[in-house]
């Protein structure tokens, strides 16, 4: 049985896209043969501040760690694992911005494994399957009525805890002819089951996600919701297709002539984007190189290349590697640690209460750098400015009020933390208090679109 890919996506009448999709790689035969085809779709949720960057860091994240599976790991195993590490990216996302409540995304994802269907979602996105003319939805929504009579999602990325996770104990097995859908709320809140069933049977394999989405903008419905639809078509093995992958695992040989990049591409009016774009074997080793670069210079300690090479990783489109991630670590960190480097300096000549307002704003900045988790020497020296900070509290002196607090370390006597010049970020809020406890999200105003 061959498995024909095809998707589309489209921001709708929103200000923003929060809606993100991926897949593992279908020619790679051994992932394959252990790890089966992934298809991702990760939906930030638009009662919270941060949507969109908890859907590009949870579908970074989930990716990254489904394609680390081995093969003695089960295919279940790799999706409960690859979850929390998403979970994990989104609450990294709320450390960032010092803001625990501005984060949430719901996730939802499909592998098709040797004919057989497994998944796993969090939230109201949603997998269903058709087969001879029937939709039938496989996961369940996790949604909840609060007592001011108001739709909540109780279990989502960014809780510290996830308190539902939907991963069935059964496959499903699959036919030749079935097709999986694996998408956003903003599709099915907009098309009824029998539409999205109608449109998939109709659509050729390879163009049944983009008819979807098309379909649902079709409605016109107010407010209408981003949209992201995924399709795995189930077709016989003598099907074309430009990208194709044999779940029962023949050879193929012939068709690996490139290494795969993962990119996405403009597909259309829709907003729909291709799979992947092909790089021939001499650009693959480029990239290949570039990656172990940064990824050398992130755990050295050594931000100043990992920073000079980002611009060229993002030409390239490689926001799913684990290059990227780090080298957006380190230009965060060496912003914090200039706007902290920059309070300390300032406060030399401050009054009292300036001085004590530039301390809070160094011990915030450095804070911030040291979330980043930084390797090596770079981040030991920042944690050291901290903490004297942190044991000295600014206090009237005696003598000229422009003289420098004697107990304070001067900015001169550190060196080689952030020698990177650059415009520095807004102070952020203090993080709430320890004790204040996460609510269910409430879903997104604005129409049918829901989420």
């Amino acid at each position: 049985m061959k498995l024909i890919p095809s998707n589309g996506i489209n921001i709708g009448q929103r200000d923003e896209q929060q809606d993100e999709f991926g897949f593992s790689d279908p020619l790679n035969e051994a992932f394959v043969q252990h790890g089966g085809v992934l298809a991702v779709v990760v939906d930030g949720m638009g009662g919270v501040r941060h949507g969109s960057e908890c859907a590009r860091a949870g579908k970074a994240a989930f990716l990254h760690a489904y394609e680390s599976k081995q093969p003695n790991e089960s295919v279940r195993q790799a999706l409960e694992r690859s979850l929390i590490t998403a979970n994990d990216a989104v609450l990294a996302v709320a450390r960032r911005h010092e803001d625990p409540k501005g984060v949430g995304a719901t996730l939802t994802a499909a592998v098709v494994w040797r004919e057989r269907l497994i998944w796993i979602s969090v939230g109201d996105s949603a997998i269903y399957v058709l087969r001879k003319g029937l939709l039938q939805r496989l996961t369940a929504s996790h949604d909840t009525v609060g007592s001011d009579g108001q739709a909540y999602i109780s279990s989502f990325l960014g809780l510290p805890t996830l308190t539902t996770i939907d991963l069935p104990v059964n496959d499903v097995l699959l036919q030749v002819g079935d097709r999986v859908l694996a998408c956003s709320d903003g599709l099915f809140r907009s098309l009824s089951e029998p539409q999205m069933a109608h449109v998939l049977a109709a659509a050729s394999p390879g163009e049944a996600g983009p008819a979807l989405v098309n379909a649902a903008l079709s409605m016109q419905v107010p407010g209408q919701d981003n949209v992201t639809a995924i399709v795995l078509s189930c077709e016989a093995d003598d099907t074309p297709s430009p990208i194709t992958s044999n779940v029962t695992h023949k050879s193929r040989r012939w068709q690996i002539a490139a290494v795969i990049v993962f990119a996405v591409v403009l597909f259309g009016a829709s907003g729909a984007y291709g799979w992947y774009r092909y790089r021939n074997v001499q650009e693959g080793r480029q990239v290949g190189a570039l990656v172990e670069q940064v990824i050398k210079a992130f755990e050295a300690g050594d931000c100043a290349t990992a920073q000079r090479l980002r611009p060229e990783l993002l030409q390239r489109a490689l926001r799913e590697l684990e290059a990227i991630d780090r080298a957006d670590r380190c230009d965060r960190f060496l912003k914090a640690v200039q706007d902290g480097d920059a309070a300390r300096q300032q406060m030399a000549a401050a009054s009292l209460a300036d001085r004590r307002r530039l301390h809070e704003a160094a011990v915030r900045a450095y804070r911030t750098a040291v979330a980043e988790q930084v390797p090596a020497a770079a981040s030991d020296v920042v944690k050291e400015r901290l903490s004297r900070l942190e044991e000295t509290v600014p206090v009237e002196q005696q003598g000229e009020p422009g003289q420098p607090l004697a107990a304070e370390p001067t900015a001169t006597e550190d060196s080689g933390a952030a020698k990177e010049q650059g415009p520095r970020p807004q102070s952020r809020p203090a993080p709430p208090s320890d004790d204040e406890t996460r609510q269910p999200i409430r879903k997104k105003p604005g129409g049918p679109g829901g989420m």
